[in-house]
């Protein structure tokens, strides 16, 4: 149904991948560290006619460079693309460099497994491609999911709490997409330029004026867009994941509170 795991077998062998089918139509791979010695060029499809959905999360250091429909898209590990969902009908292509470092994790589903979960379409009509940005308590839980491959439940209550994470944003977003209120390029534009807020350590934060560049909007039209779609001001908006960056790492006791 989809070609990616044939494709990169021959990139990664036998050796560097994992996977678990999990018994309600969901599978799980981890495509492990790696390093090409010489340029490759990847072809994927998803058929028109398939009932099945993949999920690529970026994981690795290097981004990867992919074309379809002779857009190119920067497939980063956090912005603003460090997800994306594959849909039926797709083919899209991927160029690996010599040196380039990869790894990344994949959840393939079907369609009967959306169903069971959401009323309302995830996906538009006629969608091919969809974008998400990786979070940092999701790709926690991504490493997480990859520690625990020996114990198959534990790992199936991970990859269900990781994929309704990505659900929600990809929900979100897409019911902006359908709104009168936004117009869909301004939303894309949005999307992009809060990439840019979405690291809880950065030492530099783009200034309102910078964002609004970036999204090419005026910084007007920008900080009143942006407030109504994510529900509050930028550096507002940043400064709520660096709270919730910080709780994550008391609760697990990764830092101390100073």
């Amino acid at each position: 149904v989809h070609e990616s795991k044939t494709d990169l077998q021959g990139i990664y062998g036998d050796d560097k991948i994992d996977f678990i089918v999990f018994p309600d139509k969901l599978e799980f791979y981890h495509f492990k560290a790696v390093e090409q010695s010489i340029p490759i060029q990847m072809n994927s499809i998803n058929p028109l006619m398939s009932e099945w959905y993949l999920l690529h999360v970026n994981i690795g250091r290097d981004k990867q460079v992919k074309t379809t429909r002779e857009e190119r898209i920067d497939f980063h590990r956090f912005l603003p693309s460090g997800i994306l969902l594959y849909c039926p009908g797709l083919e899209i292509q991927t160029n690996f460099p010599a040196g380039h470092q990869s790894e990344l994790v994949s959840f393939r589903f079907n369609k009967t497994f959306l169903k069971a979960y959401f009323e309302d379409d995830l996906v538009s009509e006629g969608q091919l491609l969809l974008y998400e940005d990786l979070d940092y308590t999701t790709e926690k839980l991504i490493i997480q999911a990859v520690g625990s491959m020996d114990n198959k439940l534990k790992c199936h209550a991970l990859t269900l709490d990781i994929l309704n994470r990505i659900f929600k944003k990809i929900k979100t977003h897409h019911s902006y997409q359908n709104s009168n209120k936004v117009h869909k390029d301004d939303i894309t534009n949005l999307f992009i330029a809060s990439g840019y807020l979405r690291d809880p350590l950065a030492k530099d934060v783009p200034s309102v004026n910078d964002l609004a560049s970036i999204a090419g909007m005026s910084p007007s039209k920008f900080k009143r867009l942006f407030n109504q779609v994510y529900g509050r001001p930028p550096h507002q908006f940043h400064f709520k994941l660096k709270m919730e960056y910080a709780k994550d790492e008391l609760n697990l006791g990764q830092k101390s509170p100073a």
